[in-house]
């Protein structure tokens, strides 16, 4: 199991929203600690399809999961993202490794 993913495990959907968070206003070159509308369309705060790559590559390194070029607009805003990334670390099977 990747790091990502047993970090992932022990975090609550507002946790992962909060990590999601980070991750954004990291990529939107905003101060470390901002805030962002969890609510708010991706789109809205300028996240256009470059800057949806890099959060896709960002959020996967972090939780370990794969997320499809979609996630975008499958799941447009910080809450309903977080929610997917806590779903889908959830439920992957635990490797043995």
């Amino acid at each position: 199991m990747t790091e990502g993913m047993t970090e992932g495990r022990t975090k609550s959907p507002e946790q992962v929203a909060s990590e999601v968070n980070a991750i954004l206003a990291d990529i939107l070159g905003l101060d470390a600690g901002t805030e962002l509308d969890p609510s708010k369309q991706l789109d809205a705060m300028g996240v256009d399809s470059l800057l949806a790559m890099d959060l896709q590559v960002a959020v996967e390194a972090k939780f370990g999961v794969a997320l499809a070029e979609s996630a975008r607009v499958d799941f447009p805003t910080i809450l309903t993202l977080a929610a997917h990334i806590h779903e889908r670390v959830a439920n992957t099977p635990a490797r043995l490794d």
